[in-house]
């Protein structure tokens, strides 16, 4: 009797420590959003054009979060992780849908905080926003962190003051016919971000 319950002890705590590592990740993840122009390059004594508005401007998406400090090693790495990210870009009556996965080697579980970085590039913005001031433009944003399917964490983030409840109401509330733009929202890689922060960011794997 006594060996069955230590077996059921085991058993649960092996299943709170698996819960417990995913739950780390969703109760600290964060996500900012902010419209930015690209990090300027100077190649041959020339420099990239510094202007503001929606011309230039990519939208920045910085997701954090922390993972649990597994030691052993087999369990230690979560292996091919997937960043899904849906941008809806609202000015007016007018919205319109982005979307775009990053594929990641792996994410260390060492008790750190890591990071991932969505971009939805310039040009995909001034062919549905036309000469139009960035700062008319509302970005609701959700990322969710899956691997094999299942999904990691869920994160939700605005370029305008928003709470969670009212974002995941958003998202539950767009309808089918909205325009959409598939395969728009990219990772660092082959951007100008890829220099910068190199051992910040999760390494991104080709696709």
């Amino acid at each position: 009797m006594a060996g069955k319950i230590f077996i059921l002890f085991c058993c649960v705590f092996a299943w709170s420590f698996c819960a417990f590592g995913n739950e780390t990740i969703k109760s600290s993840i964060e996500l900012k959003v902010l419209p930015k122009l690209p990090p300027q390059a100077r190649t041959s004594g020339t420099t990239g054009s510094n202007m503001s508005g929606v011309r230039d401007n990519w939208l920045d998406m910085d997701i954090r979060f922390r993972t649990n400090n597994i030691k052993d090693v087999k369990k230690r790495f979560l292996d091919n992780p997937e960043l899904h990210i849906t941008v809806v870009a609202v000015e007016g009556k007018r919205s319109i849908l982005f979307n775009g996965i990053i594929n990641y080697m792996y994410i260390e579980q060492d008790g750190k905080n890591h990071y991932m970085k969505a971009l939805l590039p310039a040009p995909f913005l001034r062919r549905h926003f036309v000469d139009l001031s960035i700062d008319r433009i509302r970005f609701l944003v959700k990322g969710d962190i899956k691997q094999n399917g299942k999904i990691l964490a869920t994160v939700y983030g605005s370029n305008k003051p928003a709470n969670k409840k009212d974002l995941q109401a958003l998202f539950q509330k767009i309808p089918n016919n909205i325009p959409m733009v598939p395969d728009s929202v990219c990772g660092r890689d082959g951007t100008t971000w890829s220099i910068i922060d190199v051992n910040k960011y999760e390494y991104e794997k080709n696709k």
